[in-house]
């Protein structure tokens, strides 16, 4: 269990420094902290609440810590 979690970790450190996925995907803010597990993007905290209100059905979003 836990090399599957250190391989989670590293794996969404991984996504998080890629070019595309510094700017949130919605806004263009930088450094987004929040990430849609189903639409597989990163967002915003503005842009979290957008995606909140849309339903879970539409956009599950967790902050990027909470995938640990």
């Amino acid at each position: 269990m836990i090399g599957r979690s250190l391989t989670g970790k590293r794996r969404l450190k991984d996504l998080l420094v890629q070019k595309d996925n510094r700017f949130c995907a919605d806004c263009s803010a930088p450094d987004p902290k929040w990430a849609s597990a189903n639409i597989g993007v990163f967002v915003c905290l503005k842009c979290c609440g957008v995606h909140r209100s849309l339903g879970t059905h539409i956009s599950k979003v967790n902050h990027s810590r909470s995938f640990n």
